[in-house]
């Protein structure tokens, strides 16, 4: 299942993406300004060069001025081209930031999902690689003049228990169905060739008959061992997926648990599908709370960082970690229930995992810092489970 490290993480990533589209749209808003005063080759009027430089400059000068103001405001008049180029550009810069902003908001979500979708595609997957054993079984019956006998339990992941059962689970089916989620038959007929040379896979093919406890075993084996291992197969989740790097982890261990539980459970039990998260819909409201807190307290925390790193250059911090200092700023400060060195803690893990290995000394002697300066500025205001370890 998710925590809420992992949601943090992806808070991060988002952010971090988001800081780039600004950089990147303050950029493109500048040349759109240079367009502005380019000469026209149409126009039949003799155009100055040194003019039209001169309004490119004055317009840039204004935007780099004002932009942040989202209006643009005249101490002393300048020519209406310029006005107008540079009241254009702050508006193209805003309009591309709040359409960045949204697309990055709905795909912090729609991506998070995504570990839930690749829950049920490698359960799916699972079935698939049961029925080429079946089909290969099959094939086998139907070559009448072969020279070489292969004993039937060869093909024994056709009739494998656990496979079997979640061939038969309607909530795979319907949640499958619904979420269009349907694996395509030529890759995995590929895949299953690719299992057959595996040694684990060799050896359970060998036993004349299989307990179940070795069922089970050669089921989870093929999670781990294969479906999460082999080049191929783990090619197709990394082009489906941008986080798999991260989201791996809670599919396999989503995956586990419920094929354990399948081989557990009576065989008359419907064994309930594993949630994404104990209460997705809190989960999913403080992901999205948290990525639009680290947006607009983005000025703040750069702010009190600055101040707090005096003896060094702020541009020698890594960008990183002014987004996961950024994130921490806005979870103590927006986020009651959460204790604050539970923020604390959870964002120096972040730097240990995703950031540079000094990282995390910086991080920690920041943010410990950091939570003291806000809570006597009286920014922080915690309740109820957030009052605990604040001491």
């Amino acid at each position: 299942m998710l925590n809420r490290r992992l949601l943090r993480a992806k808070a991060v990533q988002s952010l971090y993406a988001y800081q780039q589209c600004q950089q990147s749209d303050y950029e493109l808003a500048l040349d759109k300004i240079a367009a502005d005063f380019q000469p026209d080759l149409n126009s039949m009027e003799v155009q100055d060069p040194v003019q039209l430089a001169a309004g490119r400059e004055l317009a840039q000068k204004l935007f780099k001025e004002q932009y942040q103001t989202k209006t643009l405001r005249l101490q002393q008049p300048v020519s209406e081209k310029v006005e107008k180029s540079a009241a254009e550009a702050i508006r193209f810069y805003h309009q591309a930031l709040k359409k960045d902003y949204e697309h990055l908001s709905r795909s912090l979500i729609r991506e998070t999902e995504k570990i839930f979708d690749n829950y049920l595609r490698l359960l799916l997957l699972l079935i698939e690689l049961g029925a080429q054993a079946k089909k290969e079984r099959q094939d086998q019956l139907n070559r009448k003049f072969t020279q070489v006998t292969i004993a039937d339990y060869t093909f024994k992941l056709a009739d494998n228990p656990i496979i079997k059962r979640l061939a038969t689970h309607q909530v795979l089916k319907q949640e499958a169905l619904r979420r269009n989620l349907v694996w395509d038959v030529e890759s995995v007929r590929e895949w299953y060739k690719l299992l057959l040379k595996e040694q684990f896979y060799q050896q359970y093919r060998q036993l004349p008959q299989a307990s179940p406890e070795e069922e089970l075993a050669i089921v989870l084996s093929i999670v781990r061992q294969f479906i999460l291992a082999n080049d191929a197969v783990v090619a197709f989740f990394e082009e489906n997926d941008i986080g798999w790097a991260d989201n791996k982890t809670v599919v396999k261990s989503m995956a586990l648990k419920t094929i354990k539980r399948l081989a557990e459970a009576p065989a008359e039990e419907e064994v309930p599908l594993q949630e994404l998260s104990p209460n997705w819909t809190d989960d999913r409201q403080y992901l999205i709370e948290l990525f639009a807190k680290g947006v607009e307290e983005a000025e703040f925390a750069q702010k009190i960082i600055a101040e707090r790193t005096q003896n060094w250059d702020i541009d020698r911090i890594t960008a990183l970690d002014k987004v996961i200092l950024n994130l921490a700023i806005s979870e103590m400060i927006h986020f009651p229930s959460i204790p604050i060195k539970v923020t604390i803690n959870e964002f120096i893990e972040i730097s240990k995992m995703y950031s540079t290995p000094k990282s995390y000394f910086f991080v920690n002697g920041l943010l410990n810092t950091i939570a003291t300066d806000l809570q006597q500025m009286g920014k922080v205001k915690k309740s109820g489970r957030g009052l605990l370890d604040n001491k």
